[in-house]
């Protein structure tokens, strides 16, 4: 789990709130290799998301892409900065799946982009986080 005094610092630096969304809202990170998980919560300034791995990578920034299973909507290659990428789930054994959660903000975007960002968090969201 997330360390909550960890989580309320990233809260406080936020400038909007966060907002769940419904299953099947996806984010793919691009970098070195793709991370891909479900959305956990976003805003017109950053999101956050869950993924697999078997290895911390370096805070950088990158594209992130945003999709919905099922649909044909999706923002491709948004920029996109790490602010954290931690560990989740405890390790358990030798055959233990690591969860990761990448929490980051979104770079400078075009109209075009905040545009679309609005629509998918409007059409989306579920509540406030």
């Amino acid at each position: 789990m997330i360390n909550t005094q960890k989580k309320k610092r990233f809260l406080e630096r936020r400038k909007e709130k966060r907002l769940a969304v419904q299953e099947g809202a996806l984010a793919v990170l691009h970098n070195q290799k793709y991370k891909i998980g479900p959305i956990i919560d976003i805003s017109h300034g950053g999101l956050s998301f869950r993924y697999v791995d078997g290895e911390k990578q370096p805070i950088h920034s990158f594209a992130l892409s945003i999709f919905f299973t099922g649909e044909a909507f999706r923002i491709r290659k948004l920029p996109f900065k790490t602010i954290y990428d931690i560990q989740e789930n405890p390790k358990k054994g030798p055959s233990y799946v690591l969860i990761r959660r990448i929490g980051g903000q979104f770079g400078k975007l075009t109209t075009d982009q905040r545009s679309v960002l609005g629509y998918f968090i409007e059409n989306y969201k579920i509540t406030e986080y």
